[in-house]
């Protein structure tokens, strides 16, 4: 299995850039009936982009070798999510190169080291995950939001009663946010006290839409497809850093956006390519680790 090329998605950020600049609605968003700055290039919105954007980083971060090429595509990158004005996008960036570190510092470690070094890293993982809980009003602060994420933490709220109601199957596809004046929608507006386009959770999204047993269909294509992909971080083969950088940039902007059943057909490209590169003898996974170190 070859994947998308790098050179292709290059080509795509060209294209995105130039639309950019050309086109003054590429520019701009409308929010609340006030325009604001935020480049999102053809993308129906910046988010949307940023997924674009993720995907390509982590195909070039896993198999672009050639230096010049990794640093223009990571300096667009992180041009193009500072000019999209999206909090969602800076945190996303950051927390996918953080993780492409510590995977290079896995990956220097010695075999027989790296139970130590993955205690520290839940020690570590642990301690700022404490920090940001308690730090929440300060971050929202400083990103330039309110204790409620814009309105998230109601919305979120309400899609889980909503889920309560119909737990198992859910509303259908596209079954809620879509008429303001149907069950339960009337009802999650009056209790947010606004209309709502999405879930702003991927977990929530997949819920309303399809209820628990979607939920459960989708972690058994996740749940593998992130195990074959840690075998192959630690064999060095390129696709599994591809792999666990998209699954960590796509969970992460989920827990705000509603990503997940919308980038299935990504998990599912992933799987069939993850299946073909890990062995499925033991030993011979074993004994490839072994010879990549």
């Amino acid at each position: 299995w070859y994947p998308p090329s790098p050179t292709s998605h290059g080509s795509a950020m060209g294209f995105t850039w130039l639309y950019s600049m050309l086109k003054s609605d590429a520019r701009v968003a409308l929010s609340d009936g006030a325009i604001t700055w935020s480049w999102h290039g053809s993308f129906v919105h910046k988010n949307v982009m940023l997924v674009f954007l993720l995907f390509g980083l982590a195909l070039v971060l896993g198999f672009e070798h050639r230096r010049r090429v990794r640093r223009a595509a990571l300096f667009s990158v992180v041009a193009l999510v500072v000019m999209s004005h999206s909090t969602t996008g800076l945190a996303a960036l950051v927390v996918v190169l953080a993780f492409v570190v510590w995977i290079k510092l896995l990956q220097a470690e010695r075999t027989s080291r790296r139970a130590g070094f993955m205690f520290v890293t839940v020690v570590c993982s642990a301690a700022l995950l404490t920090v940001g809980t308690l730090s929440i009003p300060l971050l929202a602060q400083v990103a330039g939001k309110d204790a409620t994420f814009s309105g998230r933490t109601r919305i979120w709220s309400a899609c889980w009663w909503a889920i309560t109601r119909e737990p198992l199957k859910g509303y259908g596809l596209a079954g809620v946010f879509s008429g303001v004046d149907l069950p339960p929608t009337k009802e999650m507006v009056r209790q947010i006290g606004f209309e709502a386009a999405s879930a702003h959770n991927g977990v929530l999204d997949l819920l309303l839409q399809l209820g628990y047993v979607d939920l459960i269909a989708y972690l058994v294509f996740l749940v593998p497809l992130a195990a074959r992909a840690w075998y192959l971080v630690k064999a060095r083969d390129p696709l599994g850093t591809t792999i666990m950088v998209a699954l960590v940039a796509l969970l992460f902007v989920s827990i705000t956006e509603p990503f997940l059943l919308g980038t299935f057909s990504m998990i599912a490209l992933f799987h069939s390519a993850a299946l073909s590169r890990v062995p499925r003898s033991e030993v011979r996974r074993r004994a490839a680790i072994e010879r990549a170190h």
